[in-house]
């Protein structure tokens, strides 16, 4: 019995350093691969990856240590990655949850969707954290949870010709929207008119005293006068001419506008849809060092169509992309760490070049370059 014990102890044993060293072979090849002159980004992405299993497997072996740092570098140098130290403002308790922020002068509005639950970080003077270290809930009639539903959140303003009510966030919720007034701290709903019939509501924005709410079911882009009694009068931003069809755009999942509309899709291969006067006006991305592969939110530092600047989360790629309006390439973003794994949604401030991120558990800010 000890006999056939100690056999089956020392073949495990050989078994298991059999099983090691084809790991590390395999690691080690896909090191080589990567080491290639003009390795591509993928063969780069795979030994990083490769090195992240096999110290899973061995986690007390950090011989690679080095390498992936190396690797690591080379990828950021071949993508043209810009490294950013984020900081972060929140760290969200519980399962994770679909989130969409909204950038202002003071600070950022977030909004779990999935929750429905919406919250104001304000920030210290010095830009560094949160006031009080606590955000402020947004509460409908006392009731912090909003209806089902919500869809986006973003800042409204009387300044910049933003929107035409006081200081809060505008929040949109399938066929609704709701008004938070940061002066007096009250929520109220914004009755929508029969004449704009919302199908699926995916996304909301402001420009030029407007509100729009972009329906990727109805493929149209509904917008919002406020009239004097308060009610809003609703149209069509896209009226096709006769015998045409409005845009189709299923894929939807976000939306920006300086003039132009920028429709962002969940294309890799042509992500953004632009239209000025309700017309296509196509937008060519040129000179990306890797092609996007799940664009999730897009956000401008102007309200200006030729000055600033486009910004695209991938959540896939885990990065932000900076492009010109005319969609040529200038830079991507990524955090240090993996700060951006879980990606969903940005917003930029373009009073302080301040980037907010929203992640499945994170609330970042990072600076970024005018």
């Amino acid at each position: 019995m000890i006999v056939a014990w100690l056999s089956a102890t020392l073949y495990l044993s050989l078994s298991g350093d059999m099983e090691r060293r084809q790991w590390r072979d395999q690691t080690t090849a896909a090191i080589e691969a990567a080491r290639a002159q003009n390795a591509s980004p993928d063969l780069i992405q795979k030994a990083i990856k490769a090195i992240a299993d096999y110290q899973a497997k061995v986690p007390d072996n950090r011989e690679f240590d080095a390498e992936r740092q190396r690797l690591a570098t080379q990828l950021d140098s071949t993508l043209r990655v810009t490294r950013i130290k984020a900081t972060t403002l929140a760290t969200f308790a519980g399962p994770p949850a679909a989130r969409r922020i909204a950038a202002t002068d003071q600070g950022v509005y977030s909004l779990n969707t999935t929750a429905g639950i919406a919250e104001q970080y304000l920030l210290n003077s010095n830009r560094t954290g949160v006031v009080n270290d606590k955000s402020m809930v947004l509460a409908l009639g006392g009731n912090p949870n909003l209806p089902a539903g919500t869809r986006d959140v973003v800042w409204a303003t009387q300044r910049g010709g933003r929107w035409t009510l006081a200081d809060g966030a505008l929040i949109f919720a399938g066929e609704n929207a709701y008004f938070y007034n940061a002066n007096s701290a009250q929520m109220s709903a914004i009755k929508l008119p029969a004449n704009t019939p919302v199908n699926k509501a995916v996304a909301g924005e402001v420009y030029n005293g407007q509100f729009y709410i972009l329906d990727s079911g109805a493929g149209q882009l509904w917008r919002y006068q406020m009239g004097g009694d308060n009610n809003p009068r609703g149209s069509g931003y896209f009226v096709p001419a006769a015998g045409a069809a409005l845009p189709s755009f299923p894929d939807a999942v976000d939306v920006a506008i300086d003039g132009n509309v920028y429709v962002l899709r969940r294309n890799p291969q042509e992500p953004i849809s632009r239209f000025n006067n309700g017309k296509p006006a196509p937008l060519r991305v040129d000179g990306l060092p890797q092609p996007f592969s799940e664009p999730v939110a897009i956000a401008l530092n102007t309200s200006e169509q030729n000055t600033g600047f486009i910004f695209i989360a991938d959540a896939k790629l885990g990065l932000v992309v900076q492009l010109n309006k005319d969609g040529a390439f200038v830079r991507q973003y990524r955090a240090d760490g993996d700060d951006f794994q879980g990606l969903q949604d940005i917003s930029v401030d373009p009073l302080s070049n301040t980037l907010y991120i929203v992640t499945s558990n994170k609330l970042l800010l990072m600076k970024i370059d005018p």
